[in-house]
């Protein structure tokens, strides 16, 4: 009974069992099954908003309780527990910092059965986001795998895709790497994030470099653990082309990993935690399969060493946590990452042995340390000093184009200290300004980049101040690459490729020395300076990454045939590149290497193939240059046309080589068709193009010339020969090898050459061209070449007919002035009609060779020796006679030089020439007065001076003339001789003067002028009509009457002691004198009365006149002395009352006047002269 009882009992409590286990597995936040029930709300601690989706959790192993709900969107949540106890909350939710609470037995209500926890704040997480673009484009890009890794641990925090270009993850921790990885793109990285205790860490804009050309091509693989079969999940595999771009993929369970490039060399290189890296290998991508590359990764041994230490300030006390430590292998296989005591700046780092390490010691605003090395067994105590980062100068300045004169924006200004493992860098501003802080004492290496420049180094040591510094760059000419494709027969290309690196060539040297001249973890110090090492180390790099082209089908195929890389053919050497690395010498990168065709030619005997060539574009700083030599054995070929050029490529030559030179274009390349055809022969055409030579025979056939041979005083002797006329029957026949043999052991080659015949012999030889074509076809060509070494001899003759004029003797031609003379350099032999006249002098002449006469004489060039008179020059073309005249006696010299038709030149042949003169003077003068000015009249009675300098003679000087002078004054004649003479007229008048000069050779010219002897300054007394007056008129007989005449003195002179007379006119003509006036004195332009008393002594009427004299009054001025116009100068006189007695005295006087005139007129005549003659003027 009582087991019936138990076993009922057992029943019900296993039904209420599956009940109860049935409430729990409800989904849902509210557990109302079981006996209690917890309940809360979850908020956000920062925004207070309800957080639904959490993961709330309650859990207690004595009792066997693990159960979890979801939180509702309001946050609420409900459990359920059959037994009160203590419990464990949980709050779980991504995004958010998880959250563990206690909960008490004793907040169980017993009443309600439940127990409510109230609202709990959950901390949302710090979240680091970003935005993805494509590097040089504005757009976003989508799926973009981001993986963020804790960047301590290095394990992964999340991997999300991103969206519309954007992401964001929630990180549990104070620092992260961000990795990003897009097919299409090179990989980019953020190493060292540090993320805020708080809210989001916005990393802003990452950029991702699309991979150009587009990748397609699979590279795939297996990743081994070395030494076994076994495979390795989780290793990062990278592939490069050598330009520190990388594409990385990740192994899968199994191994296996895969991406995308494409076709050319690439370095391949994995890395897996616990495993050491493997060194980056080249590779060849095809370009029309996908190719497998294995890795194979080393385990790391056992780490037994240790390095450890403290990281302090530089004062050796304060410790510096948070540092990060990298042990470096030198092997570059190895490196693992620790991080300094927050607290006490302590470090332990483990490593294995058998191998050399190197310690770098990393913190955000110190200088990285890497001074310890050879580091290889453990080492204890090993502290590390870091120095801080205190920035407290300016090196600051402007960067301009030195050429345009223009500040350049955008410029790239790095500077590398030299003291530490330090860098920094910037942009120039519009303005073209830089500036950075510095820390004192310090030295670096400043370089400066700016697109199509000239990068420069400076040094700027020992800044202890703030520091300006201006840079001038100069714009910089293009790179050139020239590769040269020589068919060493259909078979096998060897290829030579010369890099010419001008652009930036600094920069390159710079990055070459930091890249093989840090050290093989690149933690040494630059020292500015390119070894010779380094450069080899170079060098060997870019041997291992081989020929950028592994087949020739993306550039050069025959007959729609490509050729295949021979791999290990590739070498590569530098040039120009040792030295400081701010140096300006251009870098010469050359490469060699060689291609053999992929499969047999299907007609490899065939005269003609077609060759198609892809040139790369030129760029704005690199210019391509393509040379294509084509194959000599067993038989030659040459191209014979280019049926694809076009303005973008420049094709030119035909064997030797073809050049193929790009323009700058839009776009990669372009093809060029080129036919290939088997050589045939030419024709050879020589002859001499340039210099001084002569053509006796301008036929290709039989080329004849003469030429001077060198050196010939100042004549430049060199000739130009040239072949450009040869022609090709198939193709260019510049193109072709021309050698020329000149006759004298001497060889020259090209197209055109010159030669000085030196060393030849003279007299004839013969000049061979032989053409060797581009198909190495000949032809042949010989010119005869007259090699002139003898100068020309001159020789003077001339007509000497007219004997009266002209005579020779001895070399001496005696000829009068103004005689044209026919003269010539051969004798008059080319002139016709020359028997009748007399001809003295020698015949020019010219040899090529000593006595051949076989030269030619081009010119003769007369030297008359006369003044004023040019020299002329006859040639062989025209008439060889030559008129001269010469028109100045005296003696001359008269030279003529021949010069032949190569410019060789005769010494002067020389006559001396004496011109008679035959021509008189011509004779001039003229007068001047005492102030030395030159009148045309001359005053009476004054000094003038006759001057005959004027008088020119066409030979003599005017001293070697004698001079005759004859002044004839009315038949008075004087002589004088010499130039210049004195001479006084003592009358007024026009008389005439007579110059006679004569020259040495006894020809005289004379001149007579007539000269006008003018008054001297003299009186002239006039009278003027009207002014003779009579006291009283009728006068009476026997009664006294004042007559009175005005006189002037209208001279230049004061008149003296002036005789006034008065007349009566009689009937017959003759004159009575009834009285004389004096006046003693009248100055110049004064008036005066002259007056008598005259007393008639008879009646009647009487006509009366006056006449004045005056001393130095010149006779020509008499004729307005008097006034004697009698129609007015008249007078009546009446009879006295006084008959009787007047008849008496009438009587009486009468007789006494008769008698005293009688003695008068006797006394006149003998003493002065007649009246009628010398005073009289009607």
């Amino acid at each position: 009974m009582q087991s019936e009882v138990m076993g009922k009992t057992l029943a019900i409590f296993m039904v209420i069992a599956m009940i109860a286990t049935g409430i729990i597995m409800l989904p849902g936040s509210t557990d109302a099954t079981g006996a209690y029930t917890v309940t809360g709300q979850l908020k956000d601690d920062v925004t207070d908003a309800n957080v639904g989706g959490v993961k709330v959790t309650i859990t207690n192993t004595t009792l066997s309780v693990n159960k979890n709900v979801t939180s509702l969107t309001d946050g609420k949540f409900t459990l359920s527990v059959v037994t009160r106890g203590d419990y464990n909350l949980t709050f779980e939710k991504t995004g958010y910092r998880t959250k563990t609470i206690m909960l008490y037995n004793v907040t169980f209500n017993e009443t309600t059965k439940t127990a409510d926890i109230g609202i709990q704040l959950l901390e949302p997480l710090p979240t680091v986001s970003g935005t993805i673009k494509e590097l040089g484009a504005t757009t976003v890009i989508n799926d973009v795998e981001v993986t963020v890794k804790n960047g301590t641990s290095g394990a992964v925090i999340d991997q999300v895709m991103s969206v519309n270009g954007m992401f964001t993850v929630p990180v549990d921790t104070n620092s992260v790497n961000l990795y990003f990885k897009k097919n299409g793109y090179y990989d980019n990285n953020m190493e060292n994030v540090a993320i805020a205790d708080y809210g989001n860490t916005n990393v802003g804009n990452v950029y991702l470099e699309k991979i150009v050309p587009t990748p397609t091509i699979k590279v795939w693989g297996i990743i081994f653990e070395n030494g076994t079969s076994d495979t390795l999940s989780g290793a990062i595999v990278s592939i490069s082309a050598g330009d520190d771009k990388w594409i990385t993929a990740v192994s899968d369970d199994v191994g296996y990993f895969e991406m995308l490039a494409y076709p050319g060399s690439f370095q391949i290189k994995g890395a897996l935690t616990g495993y050491k890296s493997t060194l980056p290998e080249w590779f060849t991508v095809p370009t029309d399969k996908s190719i497998r590359k294995d890795l194979k990764l080393d385990k790391i041994p056992a780490e037994t060493q240790t390095i450890s230490g403290i990281i302090y300030e530089t004062d050796g006390v304060t410790p510096i946590g948070g540092a990060d430590l990298y042990l470096h292998s030198t092997d570059g296989k190895y490196v693992k990452h620790a991080t300094s005591d927050d607290v006490t700046g302590a470090y332990t780092i483990a490593f294995y042995p058998g191998a050399t390490f190197v310690l770098e010691v990393k913190k955000e605003n110190y200088f990285t340390n890497a001074s310890i090395g050879g580091i290889t067994v453990t080492i204890a105590n090993q502290d590390v000093e870091l120095t801080m980062i205190n920035n407290v100068h300016t090196l600051r300045g402007f960067v301009y184009d030195t050429v345009n004169d223009k500040p350049l924006v955008n410029a790239t200004v790095t500077i590398y200290s030299k003291n530490y493992l330090y860098t920094q860098a910037t942009n120039t501003l519009s303005n073209g300004y830089y500036e950075f802080m510095v820390y004192n004492a310090s030295s670096f290496f400043l370089t400066v980049d700016s697109e199509g420049y000239q990068s420069v180094v400076k040094n700027a040591d020992t800044i202890v101040a703030n520091r300006y510094q201006e840079i001038g760059l100069e714009p910089s000419a293009m790179d050139e690459v020239k590769t040269t494709y020589t068919f060493v027969d259909w078979n096998t290309i060897t290829v030579t490729r010369n890099s010419i690196v001008i652009v930036d060539n600094i920069t390159t040297r710079f990055n070459a020395d930091r890249k093989y001249g840090m050290g093989s973890v690149g933690l040494s110090l630059n020292n500015g300076d390119l070894s010779v090492a380094e450069v080899q180390a170079w060098a060997n790099y870019l041997k291992a990454k081989g020929a950028e082209k592994r087949d020739t089908k993306e550039f050069l195929t025959l007959n729609n045939t490509i050729y295949n890389l021979n791999v290990t053919s590739y070498d590569v050497t530098i040039q120009g590149a040792e030295g400081p690395v701010s140096a300006h010498t251009t870098i010469y990168i050359n490469s060699s290497y060689t291609y053999t065709l992929a499969k047999e030619l299907e007609t490899p005997d065939s005269s003609k193939f077609e060759l198609g060539f892809n040139a790369t574009y030129d760029t704005e700083y690199k210019n391509y240059v393509n040379y294509i030599i084509l194959p000599l054995n067993p038989t030659q070929f040459e191209m014979t046309s280019n049926i694809t050029e076009t303005n973008n490529v420049v094709v030119t030559g035909y064997n030797d080589p073809i050049t193929i030179d790009p323009m700058v274009h839009d776009g990669d390349l372009e093809e060029v068709t080129m036919m290939l055809q088997r050589s045939m022969n030419g024709t050879a055409m020589a002859k001499i193009m340039t210099g001084v030579h002569y053509v006796l025979n301008s036929t290709y056939d039989n080329y004849t010339v003469i030429v001077a041979k060198g050196p010939s005083g100042s004549t430049n002797t060199e000739v130009t020969f040239s072949a450009a006329e040869s022609n090709d029957q198939i193709g260019d026949i510049t193109k072709a090898n021309f050698t020329w043999d000149f006759g004298d052991s001497e060889m020259g080659y090209g197209t055109t050459v010159k030669h000085n015949y030196t060393s030849a012999v003279d007299g004839e030889l013969i000049a061979r061209l032989v053409i060797t074509e581009t198909g190495g076809n000949k032809s042949y060509r010989n010119i005869t070449v007259f090699v002139d070494s003898q100068n020309p001899v001159a020789g003077i003759s001339a007509i000497i007919t007219d004997t009266e004029n002209i005579t020779f003797a001895s070399n001496v031609l005696t000829v009068n002035e103004d005689l044209p003379i026919i003269f010539s350099g051969v004798k008059f032999s080319d002139a016709e009609s020359m028997d009748t006249e007399t001809i003295e002098g020698a015949a020019s002449y010219d040899d090529i060779k000593s006595g051949d006469r076989k030269g030619i004489i081009e010119k003769w060039y007369w030297a008359w020796g006369e003044e004023n008179s040019f020299n002329e020059t006859v040639t062989k073309e025209g008439s060889n006679n030559i008129t001269h005249t010469y028109s100045n006696p005296g003696t001359y010299t008269l030279n003529m030089t021949a010069t032949d038709v190569v410019g060789r030149e005769s010494t002067a042949a020389s006559w001396t020439v004496r011109v008679l003169d035959t021509s008189a003077p011509t004779a001039e003068f003229n007068i001047k007065n005492k102030d030395a000015i030159v009148v045309t009249e001359v005053i009476e009675n004054t000094t003038y001076q006759y001057d005959a300098s004027p008088t020119i003679d066409n030979y003599d000087d005017i001293e070697n003339l004698t001079f005759e002078w004859t002044f004839n004054a009315d038949g008075a004649i004087t002589n004088y001789t010499g130039m210049i003479v004195n001479h006084t007229f003592a009358k007024v008048g026009t008389f005439n003067v007579t110059l006679t000069a004569t020259d040495k050779a006894g020809n005289a010219g004379n001149k007579t002028t007539l000269v006008y002897v003018n008054l001297a300054s003299r009186p002239n007394i006039i009278m003027k009509l009207g002014t003779l007056t009579f006291s009283s008129s009728p006068g009476t007989s026997g009664k006294a009457m004042t007559i009175s005449v005005n006189i002037s003195n209208d001279g230049q002179a004061n008149a003296t002691n002036i005789q006034t007379k008065f007349y009566i006119r009689n009937p017959d003509g003759t004159d009575k004198d009834i009285g004389t006036h004096t006046t003693t004195f009248l100055g110049i332009g004064n008036t005066t009365t002259a007056s008598i008393s005259w007393t008639p002594n008879k009646p009647g009427e009487f006509s009366i006149w006056a006449n004045a004299t005056c001393a130095d009054e010149h006779s020509s001025q008499w004729w307005d002395n008097k006034i004697d116009d009698f129609s007015v100068q008249k007078v009546t006189v009446n009879q006295s009352p006084m008959v009787t007695w007047g008849l008496i005295a009438i009587g009486i006087v009468v007789v006494i006047v008769i008698f005293l005139g009688i003695r008068y007129f006797m006394k006149s005549g003998t003493k002065e002269e007649p009246t009628g003659d010398k005073r009289k003027k009607r």
